[in-house]
């Protein structure tokens, strides 16, 4: 992977995670009889933190955004299983994706710039030895 791919990929995880923290908190308005504020609100703003992470590229970040998705979807499915049969599948699968790409992209850029870094490193090593 290209440092513009582990890049765009980067691009593709922060942006699905700012729309997943803009669905984790209106969503819950417009579909649940007893609206807890500070419950969505609190996921809410996790989601976004971690999300700002990803755009930091960082690899914990988008790993435990990734983590939290998929612990969220399968307590989904075991609390209610016909919610994974409605037309949200779609939406969710697409979440599902961007934030993979997320922590792709996140391990690829880190490893590019170890790898640019130690070969600066090993030029400047050599250039103060000769």
């Amino acid at each position: 992977m290209s440092k513009y791919e582990a890049l765009r990929s980067i691009t593709a995880g922060w942006i699905v995670g700012v729309l997943l923290a803009i669905q984790t908190f209106i969503f819950p308005l417009f579909f649940m009889k007893e609206f807890q504020v500070t419950n969505f609100t609190i996921s809410s703003i996790v989601i976004l933190i971690l999300s700002v992470g990803i755009y930091l590229k960082s690899r914990v970040c988008a790993i435990l955004l990734f983590a939290m998705y998929i612990i969220s979807n399968i307590l989904d499915l075991v609390n209610d299983p016909l919610s994974m049969i409605s037309v949200f599948i779609m939406i969710r699968i697409i979440f599902l994706k961007g934030l993979y790409q997320g922590v792709k992209g996140t391990f690829a850029y880190q490893e590019i710039m170890e790898v640019e870094g130690n070969k600066i490193d090993s030029k400047d090593f050599k250039q103060k030895i000769l």
